[in-house]
């Protein structure tokens, strides 16, 4: 990325590979590359993204009653429900997403005075590629959706982008260092099945 000609105001990481065995199978090579992809990978992309973001000049929005400083750009990582919680057999997946919202959280605390906004977007199983992986694994994974998620389905990817967008909408300009749980109400209670 040239910092010299960049003026992105957003940044939006889309990192995420998982591996599913328990902790004492698991080879370390396996562990070493999910947290190089997911954690690494969140890091590489923000420090490029700000060093661009930090020789930006801020933006301003009108408000319905005020203008007010949108800063010098918004980042949303992708974190995860594991970036709260732990599935079994996601050690290193869970230790990753769980790195994501420390880097989110420090993140804002570094850059906030400069006027860069950073947040991550937190979903529960979200129908996709990585998904149907994952349900290859556990056969049962549709039946675990139907009796955990409140909703009693997967989330779509447009449902987590529609989140992302509101977080680099002027509508979320008071808003940093958040990791915004989109989990249809998963995490609200103990459900055992």
């Amino acid at each position: 990325m040239n910092s010299k000609t960049t003026n992105g105001f957003a940044l939006i990481t889309g990192i995420g590979t998982t591996v599913m065995t328990g902790m004492a199978e698991l080879p370390l090579s396996e562990f070493d590359n999910v947290l190089n992809i997911n954690m690494r990978g969140t890091v590489l992309c923000n420090r490029a993204v700000l060093q661009a973001m930090l020789i930006q000049e801020p933006r301003a929005f009108q408000g319905r009653y005020t203008t007010r400083s949108l800063g010098r750009g918004c980042i949303v990582n992708l974190g995860s429900a594991n970036s709260y919680a732990a599935t079994p057999g996601k050690t290193s997946y869970t230790t990753a997403k769980h790195a994501v919202i420390g880097i989110t959280k420090t993140a804002a605390v570094d850059y906030s005075k400069q006027g860069i906004r950073v947040n991550a977007v937190c979903p529960i199983w979200v129908e996709g590629a990585m998904t149907e992986r994952e349900a290859q694994v556990n056969p049962h994974l549709e039946q675990i959706v139907q009796a955990v998620v409140p909703l009693k389905r997967m989330a779509q990817a447009d449902e987590v982008a529609d989140a992302i967008q509101f977080l680099c909408s002027p509508a979320a300009s008071f808003i940093t260092g958040t990791g915004l749980i989109i989990d249809a109400g998963t995490g609200l209670t103990v459900r055992l099945i």
